[in-house]
């Protein structure tokens, strides 16, 4: 998210054309297998420690849909905005190719820092239902 940013913040042709060609492999190689993983693992541990998703305690089910929720927006939001600042990144650096000068970053690239920042939340809400373990060590604030 910061990296992005900064890229953005550049309004730097060769930069944005490198990042916007470069990191969506990076997406289908990391970010798709450790969400796919995450699902896969944490399913089968709380079968294995807990005899199922429905009997584990509070906090694995929070992080199981919090996942759910985390894949639907990136997918709905990062994903889909990619290919369109790939293509918008490109006609800039064809531009700056013929020597235009002044050329700001498009506003596709510009917009995809929202989509970023909810996504670092969704991390944070993960980390913390991982740490914190609601429902276990203290129970939700709504279970009075």
């Amino acid at each position: 998210t910061c990296i992005e940013r900064l890229v953005a913040k550049s309004q730097n042709p060769p930069v944005l054309q490198f990042w916007f060609d470069k990191v969506p492999a990076l997406d289908g190689l990391i970010v798709v297998p450790a969400l796919t993983i995450s699902m896969i693992s944490g399913t089968g541990l709380s079968i294995v420690r807990y005899g199922g998703l429905n009997v584990a305690p509070p906090h694995v089910g929070a992080i199981f849909w919090t996942l759910i929720l985390f894949m639907s927006w990136w997918a709905a939001t990062d994903l889909t905005t990619q290919g369109t600042a790939l293509k918008a990144v490109e006609r800039m650096y064809e531009k700056y190719e013929e020597g235009e000068e002044g050329l700001e970053t498009p506003k596709v690239v510009v917009d995809r820092h929202f989509s970023n920042v909810v996504s670092c939340f969704f991390i944070l809400i993960l980390y913390s239902f991982m740490v914190l373990k609601p429902g276990t060590l203290y129970p939700w604030p709504w279970a009075h």
